[in-house]
């Protein structure tokens, strides 16, 4: 199933709306075109996301994306993200 770009960040709007804050930062960040419609965007960054009582999580993130571009333009083909907590 092919998710256009802005129902993708809808849905990570839905998840993160109950938190108080979330704070991302890409560590590394690779972008590569894998042919003239696709491409593959990888890294690994870390987040804080505080919830509404003040308790903060921190995470280590490692992610893969596969976008290919139809008629509506670029749209996720692929993603998988790892997450682990830290201390």
């Amino acid at each position: 199933m092919l998710v256009p770009h802005d129902s993708l960040m809808s849905i990570y709007r839905g998840i993160y709306r109950g938190f108080r804050s979330a704070e991302f930062t890409w560590d590394t960040l690779h972008v590569s075109a894998l042919a003239r419609d696709a491409g593959v965007l990888s890294g690994a960054g870390h987040v804080a996301v505080t919830d509404t009582t003040g308790r903060t999580v921190r995470q280590a993130v490692a992610v893969t994306y596969v976008f290919v571009r139809r008629d509506a333009g670029w749209q996720l083909l692929h993603g998988h993200a790892s997450h682990r907590v830290l201390q």
